[in-house]
């Protein structure tokens, strides 16, 4: 029985002694600027996978596109104005960094969803049906100067039309993933119900368009498969999620 109480007061002591040390971690930390050339000067990304030689290796490497999606939505210094003054400092690339890291260290909104994220603070728990109409808005299909047009965009989407709250980034973050992650087997049966409008002759007008990408919409929420691409990437993940889906 001794032992017993030992060994669980020493993984008591572990579990608390991990989260001290994300806690330490600071913002600055993890998102950092790279540079690359571009024309006679440099350009620059943000990489989130900045913990890759740290204790959080694991972390990092398995949560890129959750980091990079939280990131791209939710911090300030991806509003166009901050990226043009950051890009004022070009070619010199630790003015840039200074620059960087002092605006992310004053973004207090977006240091608190990181760090809630990072510290797996619980979020309410998601039913897979109700995750899988966030997914499925990763599918644009909109109608361009009379022509049907589809993505399977990270970028371009109506996820954040949606009805959002404080469990909202992470949920969307998750779906996120889930795009990028899977093999997109998913796509090619929409793709292949799209054919007759995405090839034909006659031009689409915006009624069409919106009633053909509510039917997408329709179809990805019930699609198996596609509901099998969560599962699996939850599955895959969940031990670094702040939040249970449920199915």
């Amino acid at each position: 029985m001794k032992k017993i109480v030992f060994i669980t007061s020493t993984l008591f002591f572990l579990t608390i002694n991990i989260f001290s040390q994300q806690e330490d971690i600071k913002i600055t930390d993890f998102y950092k600027p790279c540079f690359y050339p571009k024309d006679d000067s440099f350009g620059f990304y943000v990489d989130p996978d900045s913990l890759k030689h740290t204790q959080m290796k694991k972390f990092g490497e398995n949560m890129y596109a959750f980091s990079l999606y939280l990131y791209d939505n939710y911090c300030q210094l991806k509003k166009p104005e901050n990226i043009e003054y950051l890009e004022k400092f070009l070619p010199d690339t630790i003015a840039v960094k200074e620059a960087f890291n002092d605006k992310l260290k004053k973004d207090t909104a977006f240091i608190k969803i990181y760090h809630d994220f990072l510290n797996m603070k619980g979020m309410p728990d998601i039913d897979i049906n109700d995750i899988q109409e966030i997914a499925a808005r990763f599918y644009f299909v909109h109608n361009v100067n009379g022509k049907l047009r589809m993505f399977r965009c990270t970028l371009k989407n109506e996820v954040l039309n949606m009805e959002q709250t404080k469990a909202s980034p992470y949920y969307n973050a998750f779906c996120f993933m889930v795009v990028r992650n899977s093999d997109r087997k998913d796509w090619y049966s929409v793709k292949d119900d799209l054919a007759p409008y995405y090839n034909a002759d006659k031009n689409i007008n915006e009624e069409e368009a919106e009633k053909i990408k509510n039917q997408v919409y329709e179809n990805l929420s019930h699609s198996e498969a596609y509901k099998q691409d969560i599962i699996n990437e939850y599955e895959l993940r969940k031990k670094y999620l702040n939040f249970k889906l449920l199915y």
